[in-house]
Formats: C-alpha cells, sequence, structure tokens
C-alpha cells in the first residue's frame, strides 16, 4: 500500500504544534523505517509492501495494524455465492416429474375392479358363488339372480356341492317327558341355565339374544307348548304380524309357513298342506312329494312332529296345527348332516325346535343387512339348536317373511329384496295369552 507524503506532512505538522517532544521521536522512527525499506531486498513472493515515500514525514507505528488487507475471505464469498447461484440455476432447470392423468387412475381403478370380480365369480374359490347361485335359489321371487353369472350347467354344480340328508325316520313323540324343574338352581352349561332360569316360576316366555360374530337374532322359550298355535289370515292378501299378535291379544307371534302369491298380486293362496284346529285348511300333495308333504305341527299333548304325510293323515295323527316346510334339522335327537352349506345358502331364517323336556324355541335370524346380519345358513342353524339341547327342530318359511313380535311390537329388522320391515304372511304361530 502507498504512503502519501502529504498526508504524512498534514500529520507531522499537527504533533509538532501539539507535542513537539512527541513529533521529533515520530520523525526519527519514519527515517530509520524509511532507512530499513530502501536497504532490504524486496521479496518477490511475498505480499507487496508499502513504496517508500520521499517525504521527510514518518507514519505512527499504531497505524499499521489498521492497515492490513485480508481480501480472501471476501473472495471465498463471492465463490460460494457463485456456486450457489449455479445450483440454483440447475434446480430450476430440472424439469418437473408429470405425475398419472385422473382419467387413467380411473381406467386403473375399474380394471382393478373387473379383474377383482372376475377372480372371486369365476376363481378356484367358490364361496361366492355358492352363497349366490344357492341364496338366489330359494327366494320366493329372484330365483333368476342364480343364473345371471353361471349356466345351467354351474348352477347344477353348485347344487351338486351344498346337500342335506334326508331323515327316514319320523318323531317319536314318546320321547319327549315334559318336566317341571320348580326351583332349579344348578345347571350343566350356560345355554341351559339361559333356558331353564326364569324370573317367574309361572312365567310363560322368555327371549333369548343372539348376536354372534356372522348373525344376530332371538330364541324365544316357551315353556308351555300346549299355547303355541296357528293361525290363518282373514284377508285374501295376508296380514302383517303384528296385526295377527293384536287381533289374538298375544304376547308372542311368528312367522310360519308359506304361502304364494297369484299372477296379479292380489290374493295369497296356500302354498303347501296346512292343518289349523284340527282342520284341514289345505292338502299339499302325495305322501311322498318332499314339497307338500313334510309336515312341521303340533299335537294337542304339545309335541312337535315332524312326519312326511298328507293333511288329512296328520289331522288323525292327532296334529292340532300344521304347516308343511323344511328341511328338518333335528329328528329324534339326530342332526342332519350337510355337504357345503346344506343347499340353502344364506338367508333371514324362521326355525322351531322343541327339547326333551318339552320346552319349545322358535328361533329368528335376522338377514340381508338387517339388524347388522347377513343371515344363516343350515348348518349354523342346526348347531344353535344342538346348543340348546333340541330334541326335534325343523326350518320354517323365512326370507322377508322372518318377524317376531312382542306384546304389539316388531322386534327384529325384516328384509326382503323388495322392501324392508314388516310383509303380509298367510299363517301366523302364536302364543296364546293368558285366561
Amino acid at each position: 500500500m502507498k504512503i502519501n507524503p502529504i498526508v504524512i506532512h498534514r500529520l507531522l505538522a499537527e504533533i509538532q504544534n501539539s507535542d513537539p517532544v512527541y513529533a521529533e521521536s515520530f520523525q526519527k522512527t519514519y527515517e530509520q523505517a524509511r532507512q530499513k525499506v530502501v536497504k532490504t531486498p524486496v521479496d518477490q513472493s511475498a505480499p507487496a509492501q508499502p513504496l517508500p515515500v520521499e517525504s521527510e514525514v514518518i507514519a505512527e507505528p499504531e497505524v499499521q495494524p489498521q492497515q492490513v488487507e485480508q481480501p480472501q475471505p471476501v473472495e471465498t464469498v463471492q465463490e460460494q455465492s457463485e456456486e450457489t447461484t449455479e445450483e440454483e440455476t440447475v434446480v430450476e432447470t430440472k424439469k418437473p416429474k408429470k405425475g398419472l392423468k385422473l382419467f387413467t387412475k380411473l381406467l386403473l381403478v375399474v380394471d382393478l375392479c373387473a379383474v377383482i370380480c372376475f377372480v372371486t365369480a369365476y376363481g378356484p374359490f367358490t364361496f361366492f358363488r355358492d352363497w349366490l347361485v344357492l341364496t338366489a335359489l330359494n327366494t320366493a321371487t329372484h330365483k333368476h339372480f342364480a343364473y345371471v353369472l353361471y349356466s345351467d350347467n354351474m348352477v347344477k354344480q353348485v347344487q351338486a356341492r351344498n346337500t342335506i340328508s334326508e331323515f327316514d325316520d319320523d318323531t317319536d313323540a314318546s320321547a319327549i317327558h315334559f318336566v317341571d324343574y320348580g326351583d332349579k338352581e344348578t345347571y350343566d352349561s350356560i345355554y341351559e341355565e339361559q333356558i331353564l332360569k326364569r324370573d317367574d316360576p309361572n312365567q310363560v316366555y322368555k327371549i333369548i339374544k343372539l348376536d354372534e360374530d356372522r348373525y344376530t337374532g332371538f330364541i324365544t322359550v316357551i315353556y308351555d307348548s300346549k299355547r303355541l298355535n296357528l293361525a290363518m289370515a282373514q284377508t285374501a292378501k295376508g296380514e302383517p304380524i303384528t296385526k295377527y299378535a293384536k287381533r289374538l291379544n298375544a304376547p308372542i307371534a311368528a312367522n310360519c309357513g308359506p304361502a304364494e302369491w297369484n299372477s296379479g298380486f292380489t290374493a295369497m293362496h296356500p302354498y303347501n298342506s296346512i292343518i289349523c284346529e284340527g282342520k284341514v285348511v289345505n292338502e299339499g300333495g302325495t305322501e311322498k312329494d318332499y314339497k307338500y308333504s313334510k309336515l312341521i305341527g303340533m299335537t294337542y299333548d304339545g309335541i312337535l312332529m315332524l312326519k312326511t304325510e298328507t293333511a288329512a293323515e296328520g289331522v288323525a295323527d292327532g296334529y292340532k296345527w300344521a304347516v308343511c316346510f323344511g328341511p328338518y334339522l333335528i329328528v329324534n335327537g339326530k342332526p342332519a348332516e350337510f355337504k357345503g352349506n346344506g343347499g340353502y345358502g344364506i338367508n333371514p331364517r324362521t326355525a322351531i325346535g322343541q327339547r326333551q323336556d318339552g320346552i319349545v324355541l322358535i328361533v329368528t335370524i335376522d338377514g340381508r343387512g338387517g339388524g347388522g346380519s347377513a343371515g344363516i345358513s343350515m348348518p349354523d342353524l342346526t348347531e344353535i339348536f344342538v346348543r340348546y339341547g333340541c330334541y326335534n327342530a325343523a326350518n320354517l318359511d323365512g326370507g322377508g317373511s322372518t318377524m317376531l313380535v312382542e306384546n304389539g311390537l316388531l322386534i327384529n329388522n325384516p328384509v326382503s329384496y323388495n322392501h324392508t320391515g314388516e310383509r303380509r304372511v298367510y299363517n301366523c304361530m302364536y302364543v296364546t295369552p293368558d285366561e
């Protein structure tokens, strides 16, 4: 760095005016430094030193530290700044990646759903195929659903995979012995306790709530089976169960046997054999015709009978009431044998059973989403009756007709493929009121 002689002369003049002694010392120091610089050879590799001046002014020693230049950090910052600028420029020049368009995503979702549906309907796992075909075939008005996705041959294959054994024996009425348990306090199982424990010794019935993984529903326990009876509708279009219950003043009422509508849906007519109050209401068919001759009814002694015969023969055998449906689930303590789901799919169900002590159970299972229940298969329905100790049991009309009324109020959730809530039925089983 060059020293301006004019600046040195001015500085020396100011020092002389203020302190002549110090000015003389300052001038000597400056001259010594000047002579030293002149005598010392310049190192070309070393940083440049201040050039000597011919001025007589001597620089103040304390000023030298302030005259040191440090340009390197500035250059570093500038280089870093230039590098950062280059990086930012590179980032800005990168092209953003393009995502899939919405339409393409929708196509992928549709394709995936199509593959899943195809594998579900025609893949190696038969559960869905069996459920769809058999459930549809066991409805009254939507049997055609079974043939929407499958050919006649495939439907027959499904039916062959799911069957139920036939019973050769009829109910042995002598095996039913009515028991008065009185104040029973010990029970063999929780299920026996649920059945036998009563709040009142004179209690006519009780209702047990069922809440399983796959289905929900009720078991109505009837302690005096002689009070279970059958009533017929008083109109050609049938009646809702709540109307039966109100007319009969019945504490418990439930659907029972099937019926069919005429082609104009203006009137119902009997579907199978029917006995009511000991009289033949309808004669369904020949003796060995499964569709018309599987009687399910109660004798005047309060014994549930499952017997293959005509309505007239049933009257002769002492039936007080009977309908014709099925299948039989337990006969003389022997449960039915099933292959697959039994061939009846998964649906809402109404069924009846009797223990050897004479207690009758009416099982009502919701389905098709009613009450959060999918419905029940015949093997699972049979298991309920076995669990609660029934000696005989049979399936009754179900689907959208499954209804249970207590004291005039519908307590289950009936669902058909046409609507929800009560539907009109041709007959009703009920508990007679207190006299």
